[in-house]
């Protein structure tokens, strides 16, 4: 849910191992199925390597700047949702466990490089608004969302690493 970064390439570079852009395609699906449910539009969403193995990528989502009310809770729970999408898709697919049990906290540490920009769009939001839901009630509600609505997330995901590039996304 960021803007394009200045040296972001605006051509998708050709990455040709959708496994390897899973994680980053299910992070900016996660964003879209939630902006999409609080009733923003999904511009487009990208995805490129930034080097190495690493791939990153954004979903441009309107929503107005100085949010109120539940289109600022829709923008909170949008802004965590990127994160919460992508350390499920790394339980189920990359099985993140201890004692046997799923390790949703080491997913969401694994994803966390990913989410720095989400995480001050959060706080910058929800700056002065004491009734605004916490990160951690956001939390709750993005993975109740994306729990109902995974197989969207997982299609649009997948469409997002093949092509690299999605154009107004309905889901």
């Amino acid at each position: 849910m960021q803007t394009a970064p200045a040296y972001a390439d605006p051509r998708f570079d050709g990455i040709d191992d959708p496994e390897l852009m899973m994680p980053a395609a299910a992070h900016e699906a996660g964003h879209a199925i939630a902006a999409l449910a609080a009733g923003f539009p999904v511009r487009e969403m990208r995805l490129w390597r930034e080097g190495g193995d690493r791939v990153t990528g954004y979903a441009l989502i309107e929503h107005s700047d100085d949010p109120e009310g539940d289109e600022l809770n829709g923008a909170l729970i949008t802004a965590v949702a990127g994160h919460e999408a992508e350390a499920h898709w790394l339980t189920e697919n990359h099985g993140f466990q201890f004692l046997g049990f799923r390790d949703r906290s080491g997913a969401l540490s694994a994803a966390r490089p990913g989410c720095c920009d989400d995480l001050r769009l959060f706080r910058t939001l929800r700056r002065g608004h004491r009734d605004a839901l916490t990160e951690p009630a956001a939390r709750v509600r993005a993975r109740a969302l994306l729990t109902r609505r995974w197989r969207r997330v997982e299609r649009l995901a997948l469409r997002l690493a093949r092509h690299g590039h999605l154009g107004n996304t309905t889901a």
